[in-house]
């Protein structure tokens, strides 16, 4: 392999966690609003009747665990990803293999 600015064969190849990836915020907010709205008609469906409060309250807790179990996994998933860094030491070029 040569360097792209100075053709020198004199690289240094670094492996790196790429730990940055994350969901965009809009989903999260999303994600949020709706967690927000079932927990209020949890608490509705309470003063209505009891069964239909806890039918409600299991849903809301299935919904939130299941996505912050999901939001997990999808976030070690992301964490495995890695990109080569390669450095010139000749001229101090750097750039990425992916």
């Amino acid at each position: 392999m040569e360097c792209p600015n100075c053709n020198c064969t004199n690289i240094q190849i670094n492996e790196a966690w790429d730990k940055t990836i994350d969901l965009p915020r809009k989903y999260k907010i999303i994600y949020g609003i709706i967690a927000g709205v079932l927990i209020l008609l949890t608490a509705g469906f309470f003063k209505v009747t009891f069964v239909a409060g806890i039918v409600s309250l299991i849903l809301t807790v299935g919904f939130i665990g299941g996505g912050a179990q999901w939001y997990n996994s999808w976030k070690k998933d992301q964490k495995k990803k890695t990109h080569s860094k390669c450095i010139c030491k000749h001229c101090g070029y750097i750039w990425y293999l992916d």
